[in-house]
């Protein structure tokens, strides 16, 4: 992420930036409380929700005298999945590391640790055992077998306190259910910050889990920011020396800063001036990994007291520790990967993914299929394959017929025996089989309100910036569309605008035209690493299922104006545009396509396009080369003049539309070379509105506003 940005635009972020400020200048801090910080800006309910949990944290174990002792306590192990979230190959730490980990947490929190007998004596009756212990998950939540690590390449090179290593969609990775698995995600963290962990609540929270630089996982830290999760508090009560913060825990010594190395015993301050004055050794101080040895009886007695309520009691019941049992014969459908949603065509090949999910090497099953309720088909397999592989198998072509449909499929006689698990053994998938796409040509300047317009979609996985109307640029007209990058804290993020199904076979040589207006921020000179936001132009002409690339620019290919960058938000001016041609001869068979236009951003500048028209490349148009036509005035009350000069006399359509893509008015004239129409409009309301004329070697498009 590039930091200097980050300080100019992003004002929702603004805690966050002050925080890394002063993380920057000192070593593996926590980011727990400025990142509670952050998700209390976002959720005005999340403080009371806090304190109302709290209220039950302190119930429970009054209402629980045991729950401090170490004796006769059933151990709790968590199913834990660890999420490595690596930008270079050194953050990608390996299954030993993670192990390595995992078992230092689980010495932590046992007191099976070898530097237990550092711990004072005086505070040795104290220190807990706390009984928790964590798992790798050996199984996931549809009971399939995992190792509890998943891996994720990310295009970013730190994250920081807003959560983003946890979300697929910003790039990072998806938690797993936090009731029934403990998240650990691995990653680089902007420097200074060596992780941080959310506190519980008894709302279910799809981001609960602990935060850890790839640097420190085999540190102090993970213990500390896993204790921060089960609602315990730093030990001095976060109060910065004024002996008044509490950590909630009635056995901790009070404690006026963190600590920042490894003191000797016995340690003084202002709030705790006598012998044997603080507790350093905590695990939910700072330091020095070599002097952490103790949770106290009253931070264990906080942890299982969160474990032993709402939500978080699944924790301890989850099956995710256990190891997937299989029956020895069992072919399972995985998927139907088609037939499945729309769907251009009315004859298809079927593809089914089967798994072996039993013991014994599947060597052959037998698959019915069919449509509807029609006549069911068999298809006999043979083949090898080993316990939990998988092939795909396709079928012979089916044809079906327009409309909404559904797929059956289902295997018997894994290698010629009954399965033995049933459960798995069936899936369906509805489709539908949609008509030719709608008639070209296509006019689209995004002068409506509404946003997208008709039969456009878009793709915004991440719910944030994406693509937007907007009236402060246009090249044409009063608005365009924009793509907001200069204040999107996202880099490789990718958003998508996508066309209403167009039929090609409308056209003749069908010709995709589109302006578009860039500016980057970063000089492009510099390097590395000459960041630039993306845009690219895919074609689909299977509904969506697949794409070709027909347009990909950056960096200077893609800026319009010169000076190609400013740190200035980027507004264009009418001569700041560039018109961009892509020829579709190669699609001109296909009667049922997408267009997409797809923004990958790189936290740089504003990205505009206007005017997307699919027209005809076989038609000249005059508007360019020699006026032929002439429309005046414009804007206008209604009361239209066409002068017309042509080459050659000419039988010309006049066809009129408003911005909901209704026809107006449609004419129809033989005419001479020359000639002034006239056409009358003033029925209709003030707005924009789209002129084509077009024949057999004419296509001119253009917009008029009436204004009365």
């Amino acid at each position: 992420m590039k930091i200097f940005s980050t300080f100019i635009f992003i004002k929702s972020l603004s805690l966050l930036i002050t925080i890394q400020h002063v993380f920057a200048q000192s070593a593996h801090q926590c980011g727990t409380m400025p990142n509670m910080e952050y998700l209390k800006s976002a959720d005005i309910q999340l403080e009371k929700r806090r304190a109302e949990y709290e209220n039950n944290i302190q119930n429970f174990i009054d209402s629980s005298p045991n729950l401090k002792k170490n004796e006769d306590r059933n151990v709790i192990t968590i199913p834990t999945v660890v999420h490595i979230v690596w930008n270079t190959s050194v953050g990608n730490i390996s299954d030993n590391d993670v192990n390595t980990m995992i078992n230092m947490l689980n010495q932590d929190f046992s007191r099976t640790n070898p530097d237990t007998a550092q711990t004072p004596a005086i505070w040795k009756p104290i220190a807990a055992n706390t009984g928790i212990q964590f798992c790798l998950a050996q199984q996931d939540s549809n009971a399939e077998p995992t190792s509890g690590i998943i891996r994720t390449h990310t295009t970013l090179t730190t994250f920081g306190l807003d959560n983003k290593v946890k979300f697929t969609a910003q790039g990072g990775d998806d938690a797993w259910n936090t009731t029934k698995y403990f998240n650990i995600w691995i990653c680089p963290l902007f420097d200074g910050l060596g992780g941080y962990g959310e506190f519980p609540t008894a709302a279910i929270s799809n981001t609960h889990g602990s935060v850890i630089d790839y640097e420190y996982f085999n540190s102090w830290v993970t213990s500390h920011e896993a204790g921060h999760c089960f609602d315990l508090f730093h030990i001095w009560g976060d109060d910065s020396g004024a002996c008044s913060g509490t950590d909630n825990v009635s056995d901790t010594p009070n404690q006026s800063d963190a600590s920042n190395d490894c003191p000797t015993f016995p340690a003084l301050d202002s709030c705790s001036n006598n012998s044997p004055g603080y507790m350093f050794m905590n695990y939910m101080d700072y330091g020095l990994t070599s002097c952490k040895n103790i949770f106290t009886q009253g931070q264990s007695a906080r942890c299982n007291a969160v474990l032993n309520t709402s939500p978080y009691n699944l924790l301890k019941t989850s099956p995710g520790c256990a190891a997937v049992s299989f029956v020895e014969n069992d072919a399972q459908v995985l998927s139907i990967i088609n037939p499945n949603g729309i769907t251009c065509f009315t004859t298809f090949d079927p593809e089914i993914l089967i798994r072996n999910r039993g013991n014994n090497n599947l060597t052959s099953f037998v698959l019915n299929y069919q449509i509807d309720a029609g006549p069911i088909q068999t298809y006999n397999w043979s083949g090898n394959l080993t316990s939990l592989s998988s092939s795909t198998i396709l079928l012979s072509s089916i044809v079906t017929s327009v409309g909404a449909h559904t797929f059956n499929c289902f295997t018997i006689l894994p290698n010629g025996l009954a399965d033995g698990n049933i459960g798995n053994d069936s899936s369906s998938s509805t489709f539908n089989v949609v008509l030719p796409g709608q008639t070209l040509p296509l006019i689209e300047g995004f002068e409506a309100a509404t946003f997208p317009p008709a039969g456009w979609t878009i793709d915004n996985p991440d719910s944030l910036v994406t693509w937007a109307r907007t009236t402060g640029a246009a090249k044409t007209g009063l608005a365009s569309m924009w793509f907001n990058s200069i204040n999107y804290t996202c880099n490789g993020c990718v958003d998508i605008l996508q066309s209403p199904r167009l039929n090609l076979t409308s056209l003749n040589n069908p010709q995709l035209t589109f302006q578009v207006a860039y500016r980057m921020l970063s000089n492009p000179s510099l390097s590395p690493p000459n960041w630039s936001d993306t845009l690219r132009v895919d074609i689909s002409t299977d509904c969506g299922k697949s794409w070709n690339n027909l347009y990909f620019k950056y960096s200077t290919l893609l800026t319009t104006i010169t000076p190609s960058f400013s740190t200035s938000a980027f507004t264009p001016a009418a001569n700041n545009w560039r018109l961009e041609t892509i020829n579709l001869g190669a699609y001109l068979s296909y009667d049922n396509v997408l267009f997409r236009w797809k923004a990958t951003s790189d936290y740089e500048n504003n990205l505009y396009v206007d005017d997307i028209n699919i027209t005809s490349s076989t038609a000249v148009n005059f508007s360019e080369k020699n006026n032929a036509f002439q429309i005046f005035p414009n804007p206008s009350d209604g009361n239209i003049n066409i002068n017309v000069a042509l080459p050659v006399p000419e039988t010309i359509i006049i066809e009129i539309t408003n911005v909901l893509g209704q026809l107006v008015l449609q004419k129809k004239l033989n005419l001479s070379v020359a000639g002034m129409q006239q056409v009358d409009l003033s029925s209709q309301p003030n707005g924009i509105y789209y002129i084509n004329i077009h024949s057999e070697t004419i296509n001119y498009t253009n917009k008029l506003i009436i204004n009365k």
